[in-house]
């Protein structure tokens, strides 16, 4: 559903169906995460956290595809702090560049 997501956005189609996409995947995510608990984990719930940095990624992208730059970057920036993924990081600076905060593109490389 995230590659979906993404496709959609990196096409610049839909991009309110792949806003729908990503933001129930966030909901989902967090909820899952809200309720886990160590004495509780599971093998399944391992993946919840890399699955919430794409989300937000993807999410945020879409914001960014939409033109949304304030929007796009808080969630791609906090997909960054969760795990500097080289994805993320690459969306991340052609957001600053956009923003014209070309110092802060630069330190996502």
């Amino acid at each position: 559903m995230e590659q979906h997501c993404l496709q959609l956005s990196l096409k610049k189609a839909h991009l309110d169906r792949a806003q729908q996409y990503a933001e129930s995947a966030v909901s989902a995510t967090t909820a899952a995460l809200r309720n886990l608990s160590l004495d509780r984990l599971t093998q399944q719930d391992l993946p919840l956290v890399p699955s919430l940095i794409a989300y937000w990624d993807t999410l945020g992208w879409v914001y960014f595809s939409k033109r949304q730059s304030r929007m796009a970057e808080k969630y791609v920036a906090a997909a960054w702090g969760l795990g500097q993924h080289g994805e993320v990081g690459d969306h991340l600076g052609q957001i600053y560049e956009k923003e014209g905060k070309k110092d802060r593109a630069l330190q996502t490389l």
